[in-house]
């Protein structure tokens, strides 16, 4: 895939900062608005990470001009392992409860909770097989930035196997998750957003090498994760993620419609999601440097 010039960005830019001040005088008039009433529900944020102690948190939900949601600290909160009661999970803070029992790979978990004063609700997931790791290749001036400096960028090699929803993940030696820049790998631009997360119907192959462009120095140490997630976890990010460019659209676009937050939480709102993930050894660019691909 061809490369742009850095003169088409700095023209490209030049473009857009004219068009900004020409649209710049406005004015703006304050309005009066009423927002609908709200009947709070419980609602449920967790996620079952194998591996690790299952977590949720509790609140009950707000209207939109809620400053702060309430958190629920008196729930009794059931946790199920494939039908089977697992353990009630202890309150620690803040509406936050934990098992004592870490979750495991190709199980289904189901939380129940119990708020006085409110109907029952519930959520189910699954926790997917993680899919292997087989290489991480980083890569040295890989492609040009808005401004045409030259970035870097990670290849990673993976096998789907029985996976249908993946995510690369990548982080610093600072444990700082990096945000992938300049998407063009043709397996996430057939998702059409800004997002590492895929449904695995568009890896072409069993085994896929698929290059994520970051804009990290040259001697950033960095992990990468290959995460198997399930499906409430896969459409609860991408809905997030139309949810976030429509509360914030950006000045080309314009306004969007409002998206609704995808939920599989019955009776309530939120969200219960399920992963498990491979990870890399720690790559150090200086001793692990591809051939530039410019």
């Amino acid at each position: 895939m061809s490369t742009k010039k850095p003169l088409q960005y700095i023209l490209t830019g030049m473009f857009a900062s004219l068009l900004l001040i020409v649209a710049m005088p406005s004015c703006d008039k304050e309005v009066d608005w009423e927002f609908p009433s709200h009947t709070p529900k419980p609602t449920i944020s967790g996620i079952v990470e194998a591996g690790k102690p299952v977590w949720v948190h509790i609140s009950l939900s707000g209207s939109i001009d809620s400053a702060q949601l309430t958190d629920v600290t008196n729930a009794l909160v059931h946790l199920y392992e494939n039908g089977h009661l697992l353990e009630t999970l202890e309150h620690t803070s803040n509406g936050l409860y934990t098992s004592s029992s870490e979750a495991q790979q190709g199980n289904e978990y189901k939380c129940e909770v119990s708020v006085p004063g409110y109907e029952l609700v519930s959520a189910t997931t699954i926790v997917p097989l993680a899919a292997p790791i087989e290489k991480v290749k980083f890569i040295k001036n890989a492609w040009f930035n808005y401004w045409g400096d030259l970035q870097n960028a990670v290849e990673v090699t993976f096998s789907k196997h029985d996976a249908s929803y993946l995510e690369v993940v990548v982080w610093s030696d600072s444990e700082r998750r990096v945000t992938p820049a300049n998407i063009d790998d043709p397996v996430l631009l057939s998702e059409g957003l800004d997002l590492t997360l895929f449904n695995t119907k568009f890896v072409p192959t069993d085994t896929y090498t698929m290059r994520i462009n970051l804009q990290i120095e040259d001697y950033t140490p960095i992990v990468v994760e290959l995460r198997s997630v399930c499906k409430h976890y896969y459409s609860y990010q991408k809905q997030l993620s139309l949810y976030g460019d429509a509360l914030y659209p950006d000045f080309f676009t314009g306004a969007l419609p409002s998206i609704p937050l995808y939920s599989n939480v019955k009776g309530g709102y939120g969200i219960f999601a399920g992963y498990s993930k491979a990870v890399s050894d720690t790559i150090t660019p200086q001793m692990n440097v591809a051939k530039t691909l410019l």
